[in-house]
């Protein structure tokens, strides 16, 4: 059975954006494929010689040879996903969060003398006032909590060396 030839016509403005997208060596991947099975298509091949000659499937050359008769170059591109936006958490969680978690322990704990010993959290607290990007000179360091007691029998918070520092 023979192979008929859908011969698509495209707009002059069309096949120069295409022939851009099918050059461009910036361009994703999917984008230079899409512009070459519209343009091999313009030229009168069929869906198989546009699959093997793009490297892609007969399936995939349909697709997008549709796409372009219904809708143009606007249809080259990807359709909506399913599902919402990723939600961001709002300022006002983001305080509450780091309120609830830099604030001091229940008086359960403080009962049993656990406390905090060293510096505030304050990189923490840059992340609800915005200003987290402001540079600090802790920033490498990386604290690590260690159940050895400390002053006032609590819990002693210890600063891990920079990287690339070696400790004898």
């Amino acid at each position: 059975m023979p192979n008929r030839v859908r011969a698509l016509v495209v707009r002059d403005q069309d096949r120069v954006e295409l022939e851009r997208r099918a050059r461009s060596k910036a361009e994703p991947a999917w984008v230079v494929q899409r512009a070459r099975i519209v343009l091999s298509s313009a030229q009168g091949l069929t869906g198989p010689q546009i699959a093997e000659r793009v490297g892609c499937t007969e399936p995939t050359v349909i697709l997008w040879r549709r796409r372009y008769a219904e809708r143009g170059i606007a249809g080259l591109d990807d359709a909506p996903r399913p599902g919402g936006p990723v939600s961001v958490l709002t300022p006002e969680v983001i305080t509450q969060v780091l309120a609830d978690t830099v604030s001091p322990p229940p008086e359960s704990l403080r009962a049993q003398g656990v406390t905090l010993v060293g510096p505030p959290a304050r990189g923490l607290a840059g992340l609800a006032t915005g200003d987290h990007h402001q540079p600090r000179p802790d920033r490498d360091a990386v604290a690590q909590v260690l159940p050895a007691a400390a002053p006032g029998g609590g819990v002693q918070v210890l600063h891990r060396p920079r990287t690339g520092r070696q400790d004898s």
